[in-house]
């Protein structure tokens, strides 16, 4: 019924210029040790290595030249271990990932000094944390601001000034971590020092969209749509500014909802 047809994957010089042209200002050496590490891994037989090249997608491969190139002084193992989740990955496929890094000649650079101040400071409308600063915005919804308890110290200002970088780069943030870890509170202070408003949705089964259902395929045009006073109504998300989504009894719709964020963040309707 359907001619099929097959796209094969890119090659090793034409991702790279692919790379070098929508990131012209990416360090040479550092995108071809990049990409040797890829399609060494997606080459190989090991199922274990080659679970690991589909966390280094191309479009995965472009937001790490992009971060490069904006901070050519970052490691590139370190870019490598968080795009594969190494924190979270077993022992046997986080020990395949650092023995990769190893043959490909990159390693993890040497950490900051203890005597670094991360410390956050906000003068003439910029708020500096670390060595990275940003515009403060105004918004129309003051209310909507987060404004939280919050004391300062140098893992979580680690943490935020990572997130700035990202957040300036234009990129969608997701924070994954252990329960109770701060991850609500890391997202509020980072929220309250850039003046920027939120929006919060507690994601569970009563969740319309993400039941298995066929209007599932309906929803990610509806965006949003939650239970409200024991009916359903659906909530246009295009004018959120930012959305914490909490994530409860998630093992049976994770995909869907990876998806339907997938959809709604490169169209532009949520941030």
């Amino acid at each position: 019924m359907f001619f099929y047809h097959t796209v094969p994957p890119l090659a090793k010089a034409e991702e790279m210029g692919l790379i070098q042209g929508l990131t012209p200002n990416v360090p040479t050496e550092a995108a071809e040790q990049l990409l040797q590490l890829t399609h060494t891994l997606r080459k190989t037989n090991d199922p274990t290595a080659q679970s690991l090249a589909s966390s280094l997608s191309t479009r995965q491969l472009l937001r790490i030249c992009r971060r490069l190139s904006q901070y050519p002084e970052e490691s590139i193992a370190h870019a490598v271990n968080k795009a594969c989740l190494s924190r979270f990955l077993p022992s046997l496929a986080r020990a395949s990932l650092e023995k990769s890094l190893a043959n490909g000649s990159i390693q993890e650079k040497p950490g900051p000094s203890e005597a670094r101040d991360y410390t956050c400071s906000l003068k003439d409308g910029v708020l500096t944390i670390g060595n990275v600063s940003a515009p403060v915005y105004n918004p129309d919804e003051k209310m909507k601001v987060p404004d939280v308890l919050f004391y300062d110290n140098p893992q979580h200002m680690m943490v935020m000034e990572d997130m700035l970088k990202d957040f300036l780069l234009g990129e969608h943030l997701l924070l994954v971590g252990n329960q109770g870890v701060g991850k609500n509170k890391i997202v509020d202070r980072f929220l309250h020092l850039l003046n920027r408003p939120r929006e919060y949705l507690q994601l569970h089964r009563s969740v319309f969209f993400l039941r298995p259902r066929p209007r599932l395929l309906r929803a990610a045009q509806t965006i949003l749509v939650l239970r409200k006073r024991g009916h359903r109504s659906p909530e246009p998300g295009r004018h959120m500014i930012t959305l914490t989504v909490k994530k409860k009894e998630k093992k049976w719709w994770l995909n869907q909802v990876h998806c339907f964020y997938k959809y709604s963040g490169e169209r532009g309707h949520t941030y």
